[in-house]
């Protein structure tokens, strides 16, 4: 698969090494997303945190120990992150569902129904499609599009993009906070209350993204210097990957609108809609617009192929805010009474 896209060949061995191992961990990853809603559910958001930040030290270490190798373990480069990657994930699930195990299935009552597993299903699996659809489109743009521009321009666009993930999460942790709010609130019978809950989170979330924007404009060589440590490469990288952190601004509130928006809706139900929002926006205008766009331009290829993921995000931040606006999420029955 990889062999289709347009890498250089060490680029791609490394990216063939680092999925052949990453790719076992994928159920625990799985599960300890389950096991955080859970819990995020029940309002106890500070055992998942635990969970995470065991998970993170873990990483941390076991990319120290096996990426140059140190304590006289071997140097596994690139195959050394993805395997430090897989244990850490593995024992942070393993863990919190050995609690979860102890302790959360006693708090259950009754047993699981076929009109409650439908109700799940129904809800669940367009909120799945839906990541799984916008992700592939990401991947799409990324070994297709900003794979085409060059070595040089993914590796910038991929510094951006973790440095972007980096001040993102704290953004979505706010906007799945507000999620939390909007789905208790609805629960109790309080639909009148959404749209203040979503409206501070929206400005919580909306202000962390700002405030990180700023930095990026300010500081943007100290930002990258960490990913711009090969003296043959570094100026090249540092130029590129300067232009698309300052680029990057203009899409931070529009991640943070979209991010708490969707969250919202996704605590109401309204999960079908939002699905076929973001594929529409991401197959229909964003893939190809930016493959086009990045095929027909020369000057400033990596500039026009940012300014297409800035608008994918404004506009779907756009039809969210429409939808919400819209209130037919009032009209959805997230559960029975006589379930309850």
């Amino acid at each position: 698969m990889l062999a289709r896209f347009s890498y250089a060949p060490d680029v791609q061995a490394s990216l063939a090494g680092y999925l052949a191992l990453r790719l076992w961990s994928g159920g625990a990853v799985v599960g300890l997303e389950a096991l955080a809603n859970y819990y995020g559910g029940l309002g106890n958001t500070r055992l998942p945190m635990v969970a995470q930040v065991a998970a993170m030290v873990l990483n941390v270490t076991g990319n120290w120990l096996l990426i140059d190798g140190h304590l006289g373990l071997p140097a596994m480069g690139v195959r050394g992150a993805a395997l430090s990657s897989v244990v850490s994930t593995t024992v942070a699930f393993v863990g919190l569902l050995a609690v979860f195990a102890a302790g959360g299935r006693q708090a259950a009552a009754g047993r699981l129904r076929l009109a409650e597993l439908w109700r799940l299903l129904r809800f669940g699996l367009p909120s799945g499609l839906n990541w799984f659809l916008e992700f592939l489109a990401f991947l799409f743009f990324t070994n297709v599009v900003v794979a085409g521009l060059g070595t040089s321009a993914v590796a910038a666009f991929m510094s951006v993009i973790q440095l972007s993930s980096a001040a993102f999460m704290p953004s979505f942790a706010l906007a799945s906070a507000g999620a939390i709010l909007v789905g208790q609130a609805i629960g109790a019978g309080r639909k009148d209350d959404v749209s203040h809950m979503v409206r501070v989170t929206f400005l919580s979330a909306g202000g962390w993204q700002a405030l990180a924007g700023f930095f990026y404009l300010m500081v943007p060589g100290l930002l990258l210097a960490p990913f711009a440590r090969d003296p043959d490469s570094a100026g090249p990288l540092l130029e590129l990957a300067t232009r698309m952190l300052r680029l990057s601004v203009a899409w931070a509130l529009f991640d943070a609108a979209a991010a708490t928006l969707s969250e919202a809706l996704r605590a109401a139900g309204d999960t079908a809609w939002a699905l076929w929002a973001r594929v529409v926006i991401a197959w229909a205008v964003f893939a190809p617009g930016s493959w086009f766009t990045v095929n027909a331009v020369t000057a400033y290829a990596d500039l026009a192929a940012v300014g297409w993921l800035v608008l994918y995000l404004g506009l779907l931040a756009a039809a969210l805010y429409l939808r919400f606006r819209s209130g037919a999420w009032r009209r959805i029955v997230l559960f029975e009474p006589s379930a309850h």
